[in-house]
């Protein structure tokens, strides 16, 4: 397992446990005592955990968020085969919304494919490559969310409300066995709200480590959504939802 994976895994275990001893997560981590201390020494550097006796918490401070950078690096495999799958669902001339989400990040190689795109995202990131791969793309502007890496707020909800798209691509933080999609930050979902009540296909790109979990803000039901790509077969009880 990579460094930031075990980051990864570290803030999953505190969103779930709220605190955790050192032994604990060398158990579940498979790793040695000092290379988890090591571990929680960055990520307490980083203001996303509080280090104890023996352990560590949660931090208040970051509202249960993974940062985007540790995101971007996981589940590298399963968000490529996502985007793969999301390719049919765009042709040429399309408006799309996409979020700040790290599965959506990795669609935006593929679009180069495609003619006379518009790509309006909330993403800070997502410009860059937009501009290096030539494709019209517009920003929502707004509040930084320096965790996740995202535009929020007002003016982003009301800019994203003056487009009608094609599609929005989306993701989120867990999607619960009874058909809810569940996030750790509500300013986003607030975005996504918008985004979704203004696209014609609202398609969800899920993988599947999120399947089961849900967080403290509900986002929408899984009926609201046309289509849920993930990189494995959803369980029938969320089949049947869609």
């Amino acid at each position: 397992m990579y460094c930031t994976e075990r980051y990864e895994e570290i803030i999953r275990i505190l969103q779930e446990r709220k605190s955790v001893s050192v032994r604990y997560l060398a158990e579940k981590l498979y790793v040695s005592e000092p290379t988890v201390r090591r571990d929680l020494a960055v990520l307490e550097n980083e203001g996303k955990l509080k280090r104890t006796f023996g352990g560590a918490v949660i931090s208040s401070l970051i509202k249960n968020e993974v940062p985007l950078v540790i995101r971007k690096n996981a589940e590298i495999p399963e968000k490529e085969s996502i985007a793969a799958q999301a390719v049919p669902y765009i042709r040429d001339g399309m408006v799309l919304f996409l979020d700040a989400s790290s599965t959506a990040y990795y669609l935006l190689d593929r679009l180069a494919a495609f003619s006379d795109l518009t790509v309006i995202t909330n993403s800070p990131s997502a410009p860059l490559k937009l501009a290096e791969l030539k494709i019209n793309c517009i920003s929502t502007g707004g509040n930084l969310l320096p965790n996740s890496v995202s535009f929020v707020g007002r003016h982003a909800e009301e800019l994203a409300a003056r487009f009608n798209a094609d599609a929005f691509f989306f993701s989120c933080r867990g999607l619960s066995e009874d058909g809810l999609l569940t996030d750790t930050s509500v300013e986003e979902s607030e975005l996504r709200r918008v985004m979704m009540a203004h696209s014609a296909q609202n398609i969800l790109l899920c993988t599947s480590s999120k399947i089961g979990k849900r967080y403290m803000y509900t986002l929408c039901d899984l009926s609201a959504v046309d289509t849920v790509l993930c990189d494995k077969e959803l369980p029938a009880s969320l089949r049947v939802k869609q």
